[in-house]
């Protein structure tokens, strides 16, 4: 058998995270190993995004968020797929572990695929926000994200610094009702869902939806990228509009005098009201700098 046909085979673990009666009748078998073949000349990547397609069109898994997936070859080390590779060369998608940080690392990023790509291309669209919370509020209970060392969140920061340059592209054409219109709004480009001190960006470019999960303050801020923190975020966003956090506060004060305090709101509302305030002063510079003109023609000397 020569290279270009022979086959490796990866167990696919798939376990359920819901209470077996609230799954639906088809899917309550799933839970358990499986082994599926895929070709050895594909790249690691492609061929953890190959045995898992294999897998869902052979047991018809219909709500993924129902299941976690963890995915091994003979070894033991886990594959990661953020993306559907164009080719075989995807080798930089191949994220294993080799037992340096524990293996429950990847799989919130696996779940966040499978659960992103579902809902975003699928029909459920008011879970979309709360899914991302919850995977994240996951990730950062077991450590996934923030580490529970230095050491660790340095590593795990050097395993996903490409994830975080490389976030995982969705369609471009989700169906009208679909998640990333409930997240994003038509006129929106991009949104952040805050949850505890991780940031969740939701990204629509030309190619398709961008989902990422960044954590706040790891060791060498690679994890994060850039404008991922919530105070480079809120930085950058200051800067760009020209105003300030404090003019901000202000006009949410008159605006919300019986809301919750400003710096109590999460990140991404804070955002939407930095938003505002800079479309309103804008608008009031517009106004000002009319009604001095015409001030000034009026006191001119006839």
């Amino acid at each position: 058998m020569n290279k270009a046909t022979e086959v490796k085979t990866l167990q696919i673990h798939a376990v359920a995270v819901v209470p077996r009666e609230d799954l639906d009748e088809d899917d309550r078998e799933i839970p358990g190993t499986y082994e599926v073949t895929v070709q050895r000349d594909v790249s690691d990547g492609l061929a953890a995004w190959a045995a898992l397609e294999a897998f869902h069109e052979k047991n018809g898994v219909e709500v993924l968020e129902d299941f976690e997936f963890h995915v091994f070859d003979p070894v033991r080390q886990i594959y990661l797929d953020q993306e559907e590779p164009t080719d075989a060369e995807g080798d930089s998608l191949r994220y294993s572990y080799e037992g340096k940080l524990s293996d429950e690392l990847p799989t919130m990023r696996m779940r966040l695929t499978l659960d992103v790509s579902y809902y975003v291309n699928g029909t459920n669209p008011k879970r979309l926000a709360e899914m991302l919370e919850r995977l994240a509020a996951q990730g950062i209970e077991n450590g996934m994200l923030t580490g529970s060392s230095s050491a660790q969140v340095a590593e795990y920061s050097m395993q996903v610094q490409e994830v975080a340059n490389e976030p995982q592209v969705l369609s471009p054409h989700p169906a009208a009702e679909s998640g990333s219109d409930y997240v994003l709004k038509p006129e929106a480009k991009s949104c952040w869902i805050s949850v505890d001190s991780a940031a969740v960006h939701v990204v629509r470019t030309d190619e398709g939806v961008i989902v990422d999960i960044h954590a706040e303050g790891s060791a060498n801020g690679a994890i994060a990228g850039s404008g991922a923190t919530y105070s480079e975020i809120e930085d950058e966003l200051l800067e760009a509009e020209g105003i300030t956090l404090e003019d901000v506060e202000m006009q949410y004060a008159y605006d919300w005098p019986h809301g919750p305090a400003f710096f109590s709101l999460p990140s991404a509302d804070r955002a939407c009201h930095i938003r505002a305030a800079a479309q309103r002063n804008r608008a009031g510079v517009d106004a000002f700098v009319r009604s001095q003109r015409e001030e000034s023609g009026q006191s001119q000397p006839a």
